[in-house]
């Protein structure tokens, strides 16, 4: 077998006139590839045996990047939301192409050798990482144009308001986390235009719902839909497209023509809005008084429990490590404080809640943080950056008021069967890894 003499070759390179083109190269993960090339489909998509015509009609994802100028931006897909993010490389990145060398002399014979013309020269790339919805400019946008009831319609002055359209540009979501984030808010289309129910008169409507359901005999997994919106709307003047809004979407589901009411979404609905008084401390007594008197009815005022509204408030003083006893009842405070309140930031949000507290157990910090990641492998990761995790025994504060005092009194607790009950529980607690 002969063997060839290796021999080397080379190629010439050759720039484009300057300045050079920029390009932004962007790494596309495995699970989005099929959105920019129609021919990498899911291993479980079905239309892949379909004619392409048709593929091509039924196929309507759409790939978006949103932003304004002073935003990070995020690209969007018909139903999730990725930051695109900017990733310096080491190593700078040659983008050339093949073309004809130029010639170096008048009237030379053969034909011409191949060149690598550079493109451009790249120096970073852009990832996409999954993010949760940015929505948090979506209240702000529509405050202006709030609904607050009928006698509106006789305010002459002009307020900004926002088509679907509109706020589908302007808010970083997807279309189905937006759809998603309009119904937690309790917005909905009015006469062409989005606008945002007022939390005072979404209060009152919902009173006026539970005692017609109390008057009535109502079951609340069973309301007629149609009888209930003529009721509300004929007797208070509630307008019937926002108290369907109510009752279909915001809290409660439509089986046929009746609506199950969420009436847990209610309570704690009634709690947020009682809670939001209490900006400084207030007697936890005193709140949990005012909020079963807001809920009206028996059956509504037994949801009501402070689980309901994690996440929006801090109590004080809380379990700490060192303490011993259990405070006097009268003398816990609750404050109102919200995660929807707090910088959407990482790093801003952390700081701000260690400076609200030194130290959180994890199951207080927890409901503070969720919004920012979306699985806990990510909200580990977070806490991971920006907090320090230790362990520690604190008192068990879901202990009833008896066994608190029966613990202050005899340092000892006994439960029903006569054995003595372990009133300590083991905790994470985190504090802040920087000095704020």
């Amino acid at each position: 077998m002969a063997t060839a003499a290796s021999s080397s070759s080379s190629i010439e390179l050759c720039s484009v006139p300057l300045p050079l083109p920029q390009y932004h190269l962007l790494e596309i993960p495995n699970e989005l590839l099929h959105l920019f090339d129609p021919s990498a489909k899911k291993k479980d998509d079905t239309s892949a045996s379909e004619p392409a015509a048709k593929r091509r009609k039924t196929d309507i994802t759409r790939l978006t990047i949103k932003g304004r100028y002073d935003d990070q931006a995020v690209l969007v897909t018909d139903t999730q939301t990725l930051a695109l993010r900017a990733v310096s490389q080491s190593n700078s990145l040659l983008l050339c192409s093949i073309d004809a060398a130029p010639s170096t002399a008048e009237g030379e014979a053969g034909p011409s050798k191949p060149a690598l013309y550079l493109q451009s020269n790249v120096t970073d790339t852009l990832e996409l990482a999954p993010v949760v919805p940015r929505l948090d400019r979506l209240l702000g946008l529509l405050k202006p144009s709030q609904y607050d009831g009928e006698e509106e319609r006789g305010s002459a002055k002009p307020v900004k308001k926002y088509t679907l359209k509109q706020l589908k540009s302007i808010v970083q979501a997807s279309p189905a986390e937006l759809e998603a984030g309009l119904i937690k808010n309790h917005v909905i289309e009015m006469d062409g235009c989005m606008r945002h129910i007022s939390p005072a008169w979404t209060v009152s409507a919902l009173q006026i719902l539970i005692s017609h359901l109390d008057l009535h005999a109502l079951i609340s997994d069973s309301v007629p839909l149609q009888e209930t919106v003529e009721a509300l709307a004929t007797v208070h003047e509630l307008n019937r497209q926002v108290v369907t809004a109510l009752l279909t979407q915001f809290f409660g589901t439509l089986t046929g023509e009746t609506v199950a009411l969420d009436t847990k979404s209610i309570v704690h609905f009634l709690g947020v809005q009682s809670l939001k008084t209490a900006r400084i401390g207030v007697p936890l007594t005193t709140f949990m008084r005012d909020w079963h008197a807001a809920c009206l009815s028996p059956d509504f005022r037994a949801l009501a429990s402070l689980d309901l509204l994690s996440g929006y408030y801090i109590l004080t003083p809380s379990p700490a490590p060192g303490v011993s006893l259990y405070p006097n009842p009268a003398s816990t405070q609750i404050q109102f404080f919200s995660r929807h309140e707090l910088p959407v930031d990482p790093a801003a949000r952390f700081q701000d809640l260690f400076l609200t507290r030194p130290s959180w157990i994890a199951a207080d910090l927890t409901p503070f943080i969720q919004d920012l990641a979306l699985n806990d492998k990510k909200k580990d990761a977070l806490l991971l950056k920006f907090a320090r995790a230790s362990k520690a025994k604190v008192l068990d504060w879901e202990l009833s008021e008896e066994e608190k005092r029966m613990w202050n009194k005899d340092k000892r607790v006994v439960g029903p069967d006569g054995k003595a009950k372990n009133v300590w529980r083991d905790v994470v607690m985190y504090s802040a890894r920087v000095k704020y």
